[in-house]
């Protein structure tokens, strides 16, 4: 399997790849690898306040997913919109009717995680709809899967069913979840690298209620690394972060690559310009993964061309909120 890059003005800077591209008529080798995988995250399709935006940026997501050829991609949740004004069955059906239209398009098999925009209790026509809908087309809510000696993990951390009623997880896993989890890792154990995928980061500290953080901390973090697993992918936050590695384990927090707010919830009294936005992960993109027998590695595959996954990291984020919210202080005033 060979990746390869989209021939953006970044990578057009190489001669040599300038040749190659013009001589081959296709974009060049990245380098030699067993595979590689794309992670994205939040395609928001139906997305009520720019529906036209989102499935035009999407489907510019899937094309440059094509350009590297990999050899399934993984989609950490939100794949639709169905909150806060898709209340009818029929509307939720409607946008997942366009995003399978618009995945039509991937050259690659596609991995689903629900999200909190896919399955919830407050869009449809009853509590259960969406969770009922999204099982009845797409299966299971938590899964795992094998690809070339790597295991890799699905998990649900939004809703699930309890005999009649629905339930919240707000981000956290059943205990039922929470068992098979453990269970799977355990036959999964010599894998030579796993993979988790959910769609909040419920490691993040300031969007993350106590609860669900001490869940994550204290079930689920020490199961992950227990196993020795290599990286946990989310999106939900619609801004990129390399959230760095705890106790061996990587975790990365991915923004939308088609519809929604870039950038997310940010600080109140905080006015941020389209460069400051960058600076603490607003910009579109999805994750490229290499896997090669002596390890892995993660780009970030922006609009512009592929960027190292230390692109933007937590004290970054930190550091440049610091500096804008200091920056748009007022002065005060001098006592006479």
């Amino acid at each position: 399997m060979i990746c390869h890059r989209f021939l953006s003005p970044l990578f057009l800077r190489s001669t040599a790849c300038v040749v190659l591209a013009l001589f081959l008529g296709a974009a060049p080798a990245m380098g030699d690898q067993d595979f590689c995988f794309v992670v994205a995250a939040d395609a928001h399709q139906g997305y009520h306040k720019n529906a036209k935006v989102a499935k035009a940026e999407f489907a510019r997501t899937i094309r440059q997913i094509n350009a590297f050829d990999p050899a399934f991609v993984v989609m950490c949740g939100d794949m639709i919109s169905s909150a806060p004004v898709h209340k009818t069955d029929e509307q939720v059906l409607a946008m997942w009717d366009e995003f399978d239209e618009q995945v039509k398009m991937l050259k690659a098999p596609l991995k689903l995680v629900p999200g909190n925009h896919d399955i919830n209790t407050f869009a449809g026509e009853t509590q259960s709809s969406t969770l009922d809908i999204y099982a009845e087309r797409y299966g299971q809510t938590y899964y795992s899967f094998d690809h070339e000696q790597c295991h890799f993990i699905v998990l649900n951390a939004e809703v699930i069913k309890d005999g009649d009623k629905t339930v919240s997880l707000g981000g956290a896993l059943s205990d039922e979840e929470l068992a098979w989890l453990e269970a799977d890792l355990e036959k999964n154990h010599d894998a030579k690298h796993t993979f988790v995928f959910v769609h909040r980061p419920s490691w993040q500290t300031t969007q993350t209620s106590a609860k669900v953080l001490k869940h994550w901390q204290e079930k689920v973090e020490p199961l992950l690394a227990r196993y020795k697993v290599a990286a946990v992918f989310a999106g939900h936050l619609h801004r990129y972060c390399n959230y760095g590695q705890r106790d061996g384990v990587q975790y990365y927090g991915l923004a939308n690559c088609g519809g929604g707010k870039v950038g997310g919830t940010i600080p109140k009294g905080t006015n941020l310009s389209d460069h400051d936005l960058e600076e603490i992960g607003g910009f579109r993109h999805f994750m490229l993964v290499e896997v090669r027998d002596n390890g892995w590695t993660c780009k970030v595959a922006k609009r512009d061309g592929l960027h190292p996954d230390t692109i933007v990291t937590v004290e970054q984020i930190t550091n440049r909120i610091m500096a804008i919210k200091k920056s748009q202080e007022k002065p005060t005033a001098s006592p006479k």
